[in-house]
């Protein structure tokens, strides 16, 4: 969906609660039906934070890739030369099992991760 469309919808979903909702009473205000406030509160929340929540999902899978990726015990994290050097030493100290630990080794950078996996990759 386009960028003009998904304001058009954006604004046509707001248009529907603020529409449904009386303002005097808080009623809903759907072909003489009640809906109650939770199911309201809950689809306005939805409406409002739809964007944020689907990034949010995209973090969690993004994460959970990480986790899946292994590291050999092995390791020899001083051959990578793409990489800090304090980020080398914390690794090597550290000795984390997945990406997903080392990329929350403090003072091991977003970038050094994706230099750690690309080399994990070709080797």
């Amino acid at each position: 969906m386009g960028r003009k469309a998904f304001l058009v919808s954006n604004f046509r979903k707001r248009w529907f609660f603020k529409r449904a909702i009386r303002k005097e009473n808080k009623q809903p205000a759907l072909h003489g039906d009640r809906i109650s406030e939770d199911i309201l509160r809950e689809a306005e929340i939805e409406l409002k934070y739809k964007g944020y929540l689907e990034r949010q999902k995209k973090q969690a899978e993004q994460f959970k890739k990480l986790e899946d990726n292994r590291i050999p015990e092995d390791f020899d994290y001083m051959k990578i030369h793409g990489m800090k050097t304090e980020a080398r030493q914390k690794l090597t100290r550290i000795r984390p099992a997945s990406l997903g630990q080392a990329s929350r080794i403090q003072g091991v950078t977003a970038s050094d991760i994706s230099v750690l996996m690309i080399f994990l990759k070709k080797h």
